[in-house]
């Protein structure tokens, strides 16, 4: 075998072949090589050669104008197979042609003899003699973009198919229905057949300019210059059409694609969007054939916002269209994905493709990223605002009903901070009672952008203790120290009429009767830190301004009972508020009521004690065995729980100053009612037998 490589030569006028391989498997290479006028065929290769051919004219040859045997390989491209007086090419079996931009015409018998696969694209078979082709053997075919015409002057024939499948697109096929094809092999027919004429302008086969082959190659293929590709730019059938059409001459064609000049923030807006300016398309332009007639715009989707710089880079999504309007300028608002703010930027990267009204056509601009920037600011907060009964100060805003809204940010002249982002209020348990407190507020959007400030100042007023008051007897405490102490100030808006008594106990018992003589009275003011027993005739409630006394208050303690407040908020065990006492032996026992008496004994059977929580707003009684001064009381008894009142008038005025005894049946004082001035017998306390002690019981008859 040999290999021969001839470039830019002319072969003419041979005795015998243009070129002749007498040994199998030799290789040939003709680029731009004229073979005519030779007494035999033009080319002539063995079995097993390779035939690599660009730019070659065979013509005017006595036999065939290219031969090969069996098992041989042929590639040929802009190749003129002309007037050759045998076959244009003649290919034996086991081998294969490919064959691009070729034309085979006026040959002696068929243009194309091939036991071999063919595949043929962009090329015209034309005006020969015999049958465009007849192709033999079990062998898969293509033929597409070409034009097979005017074949075989007897019976019209292009296609004699004796085995094997072709299959064909985008051609013109004269015929193709009914008498232009044959054989029995089967055929594969695709899109774009025609069998009309093609309406060539020539022998050369050129075409008309309204020749129904003008454009109707592969879709998604273009001319690559014009002429000789003619009509818009996509390609057309035959040889002088398509992607690689450049080599018969012409104009290369111009681009199609547009150019994104800018990717820029649009202005004034919350961001998410920005301005595409680019260059119209060369082909927008409505007197061209197969004009761009729309855009469309395309984004790379990325969460993470990092630019790419090609397509291939991307992944593409579509965002809109746009119609063409022949403008040298365009301009399109595009979403992003996300915006550049404080923690970082935000990239987005576009395309934009020029399409025409045909599917398959159309132009893709180069990649442009850019950012877009969150321009506008929330508007200022509308701040409302009022003190809370319990303390402290609810600050509100209106809904600031914004898609971007982030977060509220309120901070006090007090030390108060907060950000809110999923309420319209918050509450500043820490503003004092009394005091006046300035709040700011701003609000922010999700790319941090700060509102102009609000303030709004509060004047606060005394925080409320607020007791629930059951009708009968209440045993309750007071939280704070009260801005009015007198009885008839606090319980001044209760129910007309409702309030029936109140009793306290520090050393004694104390006595308040809104509808007794007001000098009877003993009780004027709540001590804080105390208890008190209060009556009403229907539930009520009792509201209380001052200042939080704290919750672990206590007042001091006299050995013996003391009625005491419990301050603390949350509810806790004896056992935990009283830790010291009970540690040091002094707490001696502890009683509430809450719609009875309940009772803890530190030393007795756990499981027996019935007061088990302190609440606030109740009070408690609690015996100690703390150091006592005493309190004079008649025969040494001392004040506990368990007492009656008496006041009331008689007839002993003259006496003014001197004491009533109030005696048991058995003559035992229990106590002593001062005189006073018209016979009025002064409030006092009466004690009864103290819890586990024998004294007077419940039942026994007083006299005075």
């Amino acid at each position: 075998p040999i290999s021969v490589s001839i470039s830019g030569s002319d072969i003419t006028n041979s005795d015998s072949h243009g070129i002749e391989f007498k040994s199998d498997g030799s290789d040939l290479e003709l680029n731009e090589v004229l073979i005519a006028n030779c007494n035999n065929n033009g080319v002539k290769l063995k079995k097993e050669s390779t035939l690599q051919a660009n730019g070659i004219r065979i013509q005017d040859n006595a036999g065939d104008g290219i031969q090969a045997g069996a098992q041989s390989t042929m590639v040929i491209g802009y190749a003129l197979i002309d007037d050759n007086l045998g076959r244009g090419i003649a290919l034996d079996e086991n081998g294969s042609l490919q064959a691009d931009y070729m034309r085979i015409c006026d040959s002696g018998f068929e243009g194309l003899s091939s036991g071999s696969a063919v595949n043929i694209s962009h090329s015209n078979i034309g005006f020969n003699t015999g049958t465009a082709a007849v192709l033999t053997g079990n062998n898969f075919h293509t033929l597409d973009n070409s034009i097979l015409w005017g074949n075989n002057t007897e019976l019209y024939k292009q296609i004699d198919l004796e085995g094997g499948i072709l299959s064909t697109s985008y051609s013109l096929i004269q015929g193709l229905s009914t008498y232009g094809v044959g054989g029995a092999g089967q055929y594969s027919l695709g899109e774009g057949l025609l069998e009309t004429d093609p309406l060539l302008a020539d022998e050369e086969m050129h075409l008309e300019v309204y020749s129904p082959c003008v454009d109707g190659g592969q879709p998604w293929t273009q001319d690559e210059y014009m002429p000789y590709g003619l009509g818009g730019v996509r390609a057309d059938m035959g040889m002088y059409g398509g992607p690689e059409n450049a080599y018969w001459g012409g104009s290369s064609l111009p681009n199609g694609a547009s150019a994104i000049a800018s990717v820029s923030d649009s202005p004034q807006d919350q961001g998410n969007t920005v301005g595409l300016t680019f260059s119209g398309s060369y082909y927008d332009n409505s007197d061209l054939v197969n004009n761009v007639t729309h855009y469309a715009f395309w984004r790379h989707y990325d969460p993470t916002g990092q630019p790419v710089a090609s397509l291939a880079d991307g992944s593409w999504e579509l965002l809109g269209t746009m119609p063409s309007q022949s403008f040298s300028g365009y301009a399109y608002q595009a979403a992003t994905l996300g915006n550049t703010n404080d923690t970082g930027p935000f990239t987005s990267c576009y395309t934009v493709v020029a399409h025409t009204d045909d599917p398959d056509t159309y132009w893709y601009s180069n990649v442009m990223c850019g950012e877009s920037v969150d321009n506008l600011a929330p508007n200022a907060p509308d701040l409302n605002g009022m003190p809370l009964e319990e303390g402290g100060a609810q600050i509100s805003w209106a809904d600031p009903n914004l898609e971007d809204y982030g977060y509220t940010r309120i901070v006090s002249d007090g030390g108060f901070e907060a950000e809110v982002s999923a309420d319209t209020l918050v509450v500043d348990a820490s503003a004092l009672a009394g005091s006046t407190v300035t709040y700011t507020a701003t609000h922010f959007d999700i790319n941090g952008n700060e509102s102009e400030p609000a303030d709004l100042t509060l004047v606060l007023g005394s925080a409320l203790d607020v007791i629930p008051l059951a009708a009968g007897w209440n045993l309750i405490s007071l939280d704070r120290t009260p801005d009015d102490a007198t009885i008839a100030s606090l319980f001044g808006d209760l129910l007309d009429d409702n309030l029936r008594y109140v009793t306290g106990f520090d050393e004694g018992v104390s006595f308040y009767d809104p509808n007794g003589l007001p000098f009877l009275n003993t009780l004027s003011e709540l001590t804080p830190g105390y208890g008190y027993w209060v009556k009403v005739a229907q539930d009520d409630t009792l509201r209380a301004p001052g200042a939080p006394l704290g919750g672990g208050y206590l007042p001091a303690l006299d050995a013996g009972w003391n009625l005491l407040a419990y301050t603390a908020e949350a509810p806790l065990a004896p056992e935990a508020f009283f830790a010291d006492l009970i540690a040091d032996g002094d707490l001696a026992y502890l009683t509430g009521f809450d719609g009875g008496v309940q009772v803890y004994d530190p030393n007795g059977l756990p499981f027996l004690n019935s007061l088990t929580e302190l609440n606030n707003g109740f009070g408690y009684w609690l015996k100690t065995s703390a150091d006592y001064a005493g309190m004079g009381l008649v025969d040494g008894t001392k004040g506990n729980p368990n007492y009656i009142v008496l006041n009331g008038a008689s007839n002993l005025g003259a006496y003014a100053g001197q004491m009533v005894d109030v005696v048991t049946d058995r003559g035992t004082v229990v106590a002593q009612l001062p005189i006073l001035e018209g016979g009025h017998l002064m409030t006092t306390a009466v004690y009864g037998a103290e819890p586990g002690q024998t004294g007077i019981e419940n039942g026994t008859p007083l006299y005075l």
